[in-house]
């Protein structure tokens, strides 16, 4: 599992890395991070449906969560399932 901040362009720093545009699917989970396993294995089941192959790791972008809200239930997370390119 990773995760991911925006940071403005140009940022530097050891922990910074740029990360490639790539074909994948993702969706917005509203709730716990507790609840992220089950985020994953519905993007896996839809990936598997739809023929589409994961490659990588998920990656989360935490859009809000506990510097905004104590309630778990108003947190968002984009979960991101990497996909190979189809040729």
């Amino acid at each position: 599992m990773s995760f991911f901040a925006v940071v403005p362009t140009g940022s530097k720093g050891e922990h910074i890395l740029n990360l490639p545009a790539q074909k994948a699917v993702c969706l917005y989970h509203h709730g716990a991070y507790e609840e992220l396993p089950s985020v994953h294995d519905t993007l896996l089941s839809y990936a598997r449906e739809q023929k589409l192959t994961p490659v990588g790791i998920f990656r989360h972008c935490y859009l809000e969560g506990p510097p905004q809200h104590k309630d778990k239930s108003k947190f968002i997370t984009q979960v991101l399932l990497p996909l190979a390119c189809s040729k």
